[in-house]
Formats: structure tokens, sequence, C-alpha cells
């Protein structure tokens, strides 16, 4: 099982002390796009991918590493009815990049069927002035339009042409609404439970409504979706927007530390140090673009020792590689 690494400020040096969080827990669905729309959870569920979606690049200019939606009648990702998609309780994480915010709909997810708009559970959108919302379902018995619970953020929250980490969680008691790591709106249930379980409708991706509604499919790019069968906690969510917006994607199960970090033009050697004997590893600098930067490095028994050239320009730069077979990256910052 993957484990994922959250960062604590180190006391010297300005490194970067990282510890293992399991992050896969519950996973039940995982779109990260990398190259296709396979999910990569263990469940594998099988996308109908409508023709108004294609692959484009990520935030990271990595081609072919997001979904894109032109808001067509079409422009929706599709996944049918199974059981292991109505969990009683509930977390949507995404990184969403909408064209607009003028519209009053913009969905990104919802559980309901495509055609009817019936066996409704839960959905997630962005609605006028840049309000986002998510809803699920409680004490309805499955009859379309009742029984909502619903929490929204304040207006203006989510820009267009910008991505943005947004997440929704649902406990049985309070929904809760994150935007970039950080909880920015909750509320209390006014019929607390679990989310009703309405068997029948298919899992949307960019749409809500379906031919009943399609103006209100999404339109703009949307990366790294994941949907939990249970709450994960505030940190866990700051963890998944590290990840999306590709702050950190620490895939190991050993502790690291990197120093110093930030780092000056002048310095010309970072040490990525872990808790492990370095049985074999790879790493190389890469630019906010991805570009290679250096790959020169040296290892040690339990360091890799980076050399950088010390005429790099300042900005943000990412740490990649692997060691012993498990993958890791961390942001650098050049001053």
């Amino acid at each position: 099982m993957k484990k994922i690494i959250t960062s604590l400020s180190f006391l010297c040096c300005f490194a970067t002390f990282i510890r293992a969080q399991n992050i896969s827990n519950g996973l039940i669905l995982h779109l990260n796009f990398s190259g296709n729309f396979a999910d990569s959870s263990a469940n594998a569920f099988l996308a109908t991918v409508g023709s108004g979606v294609s692959l484009t690049s990520d935030r990271m200019g990595s081609n072919n590493s997001a979904a894109a939606f032109d808001g067509s009648a079409n422009s929706y990702i599709s996944f049918a009815d199974n059981s292991v998609l109505r969990p009683a309780n509930i977390s949507v994480s995404m990184l969403i990049k909408p064209s607009t915010n003028t519209r009053q709909y913009n969905a990104l997810m919802a559980k309901r069927s495509f055609a009817a708009s019936a066996n409704e559970m839960y959905n997630f959108t962005l609605e006028s002035q840049s309000k986002l919302v998510a809803n699920v379902k409680r004490n309805s018995n499955c009859v379309t339009g009742t029984g909502w619970e619903t929490v929204s953020s304040q207006v203006n929250t989510i820009p267009s042409q910008a991505w943005t980490h947004v997440a929704f969680t649902y406990d049985s008691t309070t929904i809760r609404i994150y935007k970039n790591g950080v909880l920015i709106s909750s509320a209390t249930a006014s019929s607390p439970g679990a989310i009703d379980n309405c068997s029948g409708a298919e899992l949307l991706v960019g749409s809500a409504w379906g031919t009943i509604w399609n103006t209100a499919n999404f339109v703009g790019l949307i990366d790294d979706i994941r949907v939990y069968d249970r709450v994960i906690s505030n940190q866990e969510v700051a963890i998944l927007s590290s990840i999306a917006t590709g702050d950190q994607k620490i895939l190991t199960n050993t502790s690291m530390r990197l120093f110093p970090n930030p780092i000056n033009s002048s310095e010309k050697k970072i040490t990525i140090s872990f808790d492990e004997i370095i049985d074999n590893a790879s790493v190389k600098l890469v630019n906010s673009l991805g570009q290679n930067v250096s790959n020169d490095y040296e290892l040690m028994q339990n360091d890799i020792k980076l050399n950088v050239k010390a005429s790099i320009p300042s900005g943000v730069y990412y740490i990649q590689g692997t060691v012993n077979g498990s993958a890791f990256s961390h942001k650098l910052l050049v001053n």
C-alpha cells in the first residue's frame, strides 16, 4: 500500500522533514489522467468518455495529464452504478481550472441518472458568482429533488483561468468544503445519518443533470479526482491539495530530510537524507515546466547529494526521483 508523506518545518537549515501518512485508505475512485481516463484505484472502474472531453496539459505542463471539458452536451465522463460508489460517508477531492465564472451552474461531479436526473445521492458544483456547493441526500426515499443537505462557500471563492484544489466531505453529521487545503465552509445536516443509498444512477464527472440540463456541464480543466468512502481529515485534505498542485508528491514509506531549502543561487549542493540505507536511487531537478535542470548527483549510504548549477534563476523547482523503488518529489525554492 502506498504511503503519502507530509512535510513539517525542520528546526534548522531550512530543511523539510517528511513523515509517512496513509492516503490510499478508502480510495474508491482515482482519475489522475496519466495519458488516459483509467481509474487507478483498486476498483479499476471503466469510464465512458463523452466526445466533449479530451486530454490536455496539466498545471505542470505535462502533456495528456489533465481532462479538458468543452461544456457541450457530451462533455462528461460517466461510470456505471456500483454499490462501491454509493458510500454512507464520502470525501471528494479534485483540482479544477474553470474557463469561466459567469455560468449559473458549472457541474463538477454528481451521482444521479444522466437521462432523468433520478436516483440522486451527492453532487459537487460551481454555481453563480464562483460559489462552491456540495450536496448529499438524506431521508428522501430516493425521490428526485428532495432530501438535499447543502453547504456552500461565499461568492467569488473560485477564480476562473486558474488552478484551484477543491474538496468536500460528509461524515453523517457535517458537510465541509475546502479550498486549497483549507476548510472554508461547513454545515450541520438537518437530518444526520448516512447518505441515501439510491441504486441505478451513474457517477458523472463534469455533469450533473445530463440531457435534462446539459448547459450546466463543466467548462474547463479537471485533474487528480479522488473519491473516498470515508471522511478524510483536515490534514489529509491539505496533503491532497499539495499533491494535486504539485507542491508535494512523496510516495515512500521512509522519512526524508531535504536541506537547505530554500537555497540561494550560490548554493551548489542539496542533500536529500533518508532513514534507511539506499540500495538504488535516481534523482533530478526540474523547473516548474517539468524541464530538466540537473541530474548530476552522488549516492551515499543514507544520502543523495544533488549538484546544482549556481547560474539557475530564482523560482520554484522540484526534486524528483526514486529510492529503493519508491517515488518522491518535493518543491525546492531558489532565492
